[in-house]
């Protein structure tokens, strides 16, 4: 069976940071030769455009223009099942030795990281608004972001252990916070 639409379909997915749906369903109209414009229905009025490497745009100028959409299987038809496709995507990682727990949603994290790192912005390119809660998670830490984030948990551990050495109650009742030094627990008392 002819594997080409998967290879696309990864390497749309890689370059442009998009959702699996959204590279399955990218048609002609959407590309432009240098990258593709996702979501025009789905994404706000002009959707998302993300560029692609040269070796995507070769091969998109390979693919036969069988129909609207440019992922296509080796019958001519788009594939439309995200089952059928993680179906064929889990024998191709077999076959290359990759670990199973390989996701096509990792292109996305990887490509985002990547901007990331770069010091651009991914909001525009993963369609989700500024200061989304959505956007750590595509966000994979480098070396000096995890050094950081130890050094965050550290000093919040020494804090901790501070504050439990002077808490002077028993043992058994530590596991309550204490309300006075917890500010969420305090209530105002009415003016009257």
């Amino acid at each position: 069976m002819d594997r080409r639409a998967w290879a696309l379909a990864v390497m749309v997915g890689y370059d442009t940071s998009q959702r699996l749906s959204d590279v399955l369903a990218v048609t002609w109209i959407d590309d432009d030769g240098e990258g593709i414009r996702f979501g025009r229905r789905t994404k706000g009025n002009n959707g998302v455009w993300g560029a692609l490497f040269p070796e995507t745009i070769a091969m998109i100028a390979d693919t036969p223009r069988d129909g609207d959409q440019i992922i296509i299987d080796h019958r001519g038809e788009p594939i439309s099942s995200w089952t059928h496709f993680n179906r064929v995507f889990r024998a191709i990682k077999k076959k290359a030795d990759l670990p199973d727990e390989i996701q096509f949603h990792d292109l996305r994290r990887t490509a985002a990281s990547g901007i990331d790192a770069g010091g651009g912005n991914i909001e525009p390119i993963t369609g989700h608004k500024p200061g989304s809660s959505a956007i750590p998670h595509y966000i994979v830490p480098g070396k000096d972001a995890a050094g950081t984030a130890r050094s965050v948990r550290t000093n919040r551990e020494q804090k901790s252990e501070r504050q439990s050495s002077k808490d002077s109650r028993p043992e058994s009742e530590k596991w309550r916070p204490q309300r006075d030094s917890n500010p969420c627990c305090r209530r105002e008392r009415p003016v009257s």
